[in-house]
């Protein structure tokens, strides 16, 4: 099965659609090098909360596992969602991007991904890594290129993906490597820069200033910035500014989905304290997110009344 392309994985009545490098294990100093370049000649932002995501994001081998020969980067195509909430007589209809809902890609479902349709041969082991940053490794293996937005896209999926990375003791027959570049679509476009409302994306290069871009901020549980616009929100987390009007995503676009309507009930249980139980739960099956998590509704019922113009 070759990589760099698309395939299928059936399971449990689910078809599960992904790409895949390959390299060679050897290549870990050099990703680990990129990025410490990178810090150290000033290009990565110094926000607290940017440093504090990054800090453990250092890439290393599972401790433990014998004769580590490969390294596997996946990207799995993932949705971008909507879903409408109903709330004082208004339908709010609002993103849902990858990455922050629940696809029923669980752990086993992966390895059984690496393990029958990847390496396809009994006996080796894999195991998933956990720290590194997977766009990089995507990039650097081929899977994927970076925009001008700092998102990697993947052929055939655009953005809308979800990035993992294994290990394994299975010896591929090509190391898979390429520089670090910018999209040939990117060279001359500037539409996910002039999307951006905070000025998050330069003009030269691909590296973000992190500390402008809106998912720092609607990711964690705490009040936004002054400084930061009101009608900027637009997603339920994360941001889709840059990503919807992008023409290499046009294709993967038109396959987006739409979650089931938040009835008023819900969306009152999401922005509540205490909430109904009930309704919340009701609400956390449809959004596909774990809403009894106290510091995740905190986040979603602060974002959501960002969208609702009711926010500070």
């Amino acid at each position: 099965m070759a990589s760099g392309s698309m395939h299928a994985f059936s399971k449990d009545g689910r078809e599960f659609v992904y790409s895949y490098a390959t390299t060679t294990v050897d290549r870990v100093p050099e990703l680990q090098g990129f990025v410490d370049e990178l810090d150290r000649s000033g290009q990565l932002s110094d926000h607290v909360v940017f440093r504090e995501y990054i800090k453990d994001a250092r890439y290393a081998l599972p401790k433990g596992f014998a004769n580590p020969r490969s390294l596997v980067s996946l990207a799995v195509d993932t949705k971008l969602m909507r879903a409408t909430f109903h709330w004082s007589g208004r339908a709010l209809d609002v993103f849902v991007p990858p990455q922050y809902y629940k696809t029923g890609m669980d752990a086993e479902t992966l390895e059984e991904i690496v393990s029958r349709g990847i390496v396809g041969e009994d006996g080796h082991k894999i195991a998933r890594l956990t720290h590194g940053h997977m766009k990089l490794l995507a990039v650097r293996t081929g899977l994927g290129r970076y925009g001008r937005n700092n998102i990697c896209y993947v052929d055939g999926m655009g953005t809308f993906t979800t990035l993992y990375a294994f290990v394994t003791d299975f010896g591929f027959e090509t190391d898979e490597w390429t520089n670090v570049a910018m999209m040939d679509a990117c060279l001359d476009c500037r539409v996910c820069r002039e999307s951006c409302p905070t000025g998050a994306i330069p003009d030269d290069g691909f590296v973000l200033d992190a500390g402008k871009c809106i998912p720092l901020y609607n990711e964690i549980d705490s009040d936004f910035p002054d400084w930061l616009p009101a009608d900027v929100h637009n997603a339920l987390v994360g941001c889709m500014r840059c990503q919807l009007p992008c023409p290499v995503n046009r294709e993967p676009l038109k396959r987006a989905g739409r979650l089931p309507d938040i009835t008023e009930e819900e969306t009152r249980a999401i922005l509540s304290d205490p909430p109904d139980e009930g309704a919340l739960g009701s609400a956390s099956e449809k959004l596909r997110m774990d809403l009894t998590n106290d510091e995740l509704r905190s986040v979603i019922a602060r974002n959501l009344l960002g969208l609702l113009g009711e926010g500070s």
